[in-house]
């Protein structure tokens, strides 16, 4: 049996288990970028553990006063727009419209979702995108 095989009272319920299946998707994303101690690419699932961790770890050494959790909350869905887009490269000389698409790609994936979260993910995406905030 599969989550779609389930019938939940709850349809918010639902929706938010479907769209965490789907955002594991982001495991099988491959990204651009080798491995320092290993001859491999990272997963996009990996980046964003990694970075996560190390926002948590650093963050008494920020030169501004920062709310980790919501720091965390971006690094979280910063790229699961690269399920149905792929990795968009750093220093790629078409960044800017390929954000345009992630964004888009990121929409697609919370439509899965519940309307409550949906606002509550795309506004954390823009802003992370946006890089207006000390977080």
């Amino acid at each position: 049996m599969t989550i779609e095989d389930f019938k939940f009272p709850d349809n918010d319920l639902s929706k938010t288990l479907l769209f965490l299946k789907e955002a594991g998707k982001l495991k099988s994303v491959i990204r651009q970028t080798y491995l320092r101690v290993e001859d491999r690419l990272e997963n996009v699932a990996e980046h964003s553990w990694h970075l996560t961790l190390m926002a948590l770890c650093l963050q008494k050494h920020s030169n501004q006063g920062i709310n980790i959790e919501r720091v965390i909350k971006m690094l979280i869905v910063h790229d699961l727009g690269e399920i149905y887009f792929g990795d968009v490269f750093l220093y790629d000389a078409n960044r800017d419209s390929g954000k345009k698409d992630e964004r888009n790609a990121f929409i697609k994936l919370l439509k899965i979702a519940p309307e409550y979260i949906q606002k509550d993910l795309l506004n954390l995406w823009d802003e992370f995108e946006a890089r207006e905030t000390p977080e």
